[in-house]
């Protein structure tokens, strides 16, 4: 959470080990100037005590945000980026990883068949799995284990079809309506407001149409989004 408790306490529970902060790109400013003290004074106070406590602990950080556009805009602190960016390990998006997915289908395979309580072991059959393999998951992992568990949820005798995935997977996200405007002689301009829209609506279906979560996927402002979907 963003609150102070609750960073505090957790960055506590994590003495003497390591702590991970997604999103610490909407981290507030507040709460940024509290981060980079913990990082520079190696110590915390608990809430309610008056008495600060050393504390040992190594901070891994992710986000899908641009930090150094948020710091020239003034909306992440320099200090603490600097601070944080001491080993920076960019991961590409999902669809630039194509050969990990087959592992990450096995994964949610298991761990979404716990979490929803289903019994015995469940499998893909070839369709299904090639599907899973040739779509670009604009959602990246989240979206991927989203499917898993709705295909899990769908699926009859254990074995996932291509006709338990949803829509945004199986009809490819919009290619053909884009291959029809290649030959209609509609104009660059208009090809390419049909493609942002085609991606924008990927990106929305894959987020649950929450647009936020959307605008941060495509690494775009919430503003833009806005923009074209109007435009649209």
């Amino acid at each position: 959470g963003a609150r102070k408790e609750g960073m505090v306490g957790k960055i506590q529970q994590a003495d003497g080990g390591t702590l991970f902060l997604d999103e610490i790109g909407e981290l507030p400013l507040a709460l940024q100037v509290k981060l980079l003290h913990v990082i520079e004074e190696k110590e915390v106070r608990p809430v309610g005590s008056e008495q600060s406590r050393r504390i040992d602990v190594r901070i891994i950080t992710a986000t899908n945000r641009n930090i150094e556009h948020m710091v020239r805009e003034g909306r992440f602190r320099e200090d603490l980026y600097y601070r944080l960016n001491v080993l920076h390990i960019p991961i590409p998006p999902l669809r630039k990883r194509k050969d990990d997915v087959p592992v990450f289908i096995r994964h949610f395979l298991n761990t979404e068949v716990r979490r929803l309580g289903l019994e015995g072991s469940y499998s893909l059959d070839a369709a299904a799995e090639e599907q899973l393999l040739e779509y670009d998951w604009p959602g990246n992992l989240r979206e991927l284990q989203n499917v898993i568990a709705r295909a899990l949820v769908m699926a009859e005798e254990r074995v996932v079809l291509l006709s338990d995935l949803p829509d945004q997977v199986t009809r490819g996200g919009g290619s053909e309506k884009v291959s029809r405007l290649l030959y209609s002689g509609a104009t660059l301009r208009e090809q390419v407001r049909q493609f942002e829209i085609d991606v924008i609506n990927r990106a929305l279906e894959a987020n649950g149409n929450d647009r936020m979560a959307a605008a941060r996927s495509l690494e775009i402002g919430l503003s833009t989004l806005y923009r074209k979907l109007e435009e649209g």
